[in-house]
This record gives C-alpha cells, structure tokens and sequence, in this order.
C-alpha cells in the first residue's frame, strides 16, 4: 500500500526520474570506459616531447563529462526531495491545530525527516542503482571484449559456474563456516 502510494507520488516526477536514470546509465557507461580512455591518454604520451596532446584533450574531456554527468544526477535527486519536503510542509500547515495538540512535535519532526531522507537514500541509490547496475554488467563485458576478446573468455569460463555452485553448498554449514 505504502509503495503504491510512493509510486503515485513519485509519478509527478516522471520526467525527472527517467532523465535521472538515463544520467546513471550514462555515468556507469563513461565510467566503464574511463579506464579506457585513461589507457588511451596514456598510450598518446610516447616519449619525452611526443605527446598527441589532442588525444589527451579528448580523454580529458570524457572524464569532465563524466563529472558533469555525475552532478546532474545529484542535481535532480536534490531537486525531487527538496519539492517532496515542501509538499509535505505544505500539508503540515493545512493540518488542524488539534493534530498538534495530540502529536508531539518532535515525533512530527523526527517521522518526517525519517521518511523524506529514507525516499531519498532510495532514490538515490536503490533505484538508481538498479537500472546502473544492470548496465554495468552489461558495459562491463563489452568493455572486456573490447580491450581483450581473450581475457574476457577466460573470465566467463571462471565465472559462469559460480551460481550453480553455490546451489551445491551443504545445507547444515552455518554461513560463516565457508570463510
């Protein structure tokens, strides 16, 4: 119930969580690629007084948009708390006064600064960290196919079995024996 509801309210938002998504996507994509273009920055500086400084200039300038991107998202996260903590003081004011005679002040305050810093640590990283989440391990593989095709299938080949060993592991160890 309360999720529907959040859902309904965050609904206003629309807009402003997709654009906020599509910043992660693109924050987790540039930052996938960082180490790349940091390689490539490095490849450009061959020796003493030959460097491309154009290709430095251009790896220099993903990372700036990396930082751009990353401050945008906070941005829009700060502004979808700030008009949600403005809605509910709006509501505040709307109250009888009777509700404040039966309602500790400090319970009032301390609820709403909860729940409103709760939303916001699930908006910033739950949801968010969803939709990044999944285009990191998508951007990942790509970006180690990229560098090394070889690496990267030798990395499958050790990673892929790992969740179905996990369903092998004894069912009467405590989950501290393993380590």
């Amino acid at each position: 119930h309360i999720l529907l509801r959040l859902g309904r309210y965050l609904w206003q938002f629309k807009g402003w969580l997709f654009l906020a998504i599509l910043l992660s996507i693109s924050s987790n994509l540039l930052s996938l690629a960082g180490p790349m273009y940091s390689g490539y920055a490095v490849d450009a500086m061959v020796g003493k007084g030959q460097v491309n400084m154009e290709r430095v200039i251009y790896c220099c300038e993903i990372m700036i948009a990396l930082y751009l991107v990353s401050a945008a998202l906070a941005y829009i996260l700060k502004r979808i708390v700030s008009t949600m903590r403005s809605n509910i003081f709006d509501h505040l004011m709307r109250l009888p006064v009777s509700f404040f005679d039966t309602h500790a002040a400090g319970d009032i305050i301390s609820r709403i600064t909860y729940d409103v810093d709760t939303i916001n640590t699930s908006l910033s990283n739950d949801v968010v960290s969803l939709a990044a989440s999944f285009i990191t391990v998508i951007g990942s593989l790509v970006m180690m196919l990229l560098i090394s095709p070889p690496q990267a299938t030798h990395c499958q080949k050790a990673v892929l079995p790992l969740p179905h060993g996990q369903n092998h592991i004894p069912k009467g160890l405590p989950p501290y024996a393993l380590f």
